[in-house]
């Protein structure tokens, strides 16, 4: 399990799909409020869907490429 937070009230948890439906059940007994908005796939790629249209898609070789060496390129 990692966690992710920006601020106290909000956490981005990521569970290996084999405890997805104990981690359910524990956050739902807690009675917290959760929503599921994504899931981990084998392919590096990051993408972001909408009411079944596709927003995003990103590869994420090219964009950490992109991340690490961008300033390096610029001068």
């Amino acid at each position: 399990m990692y966690l992710f937070a920006e601020n106290p009230t909000r956490v981005v948890v990521s569970v290996d799909s084999k405890n997805e439906e104990e981690f359910k059940n524990i956050v739902e007994e807690s009675s917290l409020d959760w929503m599921l908005i994504g899931n981990v796939v084998e392919e590096p790629t990051l993408k972001v869907e909408y009411n079944d249209r596709n927003i995003l898609e990103c590869d994420l070789v090219k964009a950490k490429d992109l991340w690490k060496n961008i300033l390096k390129n610029m001068f």
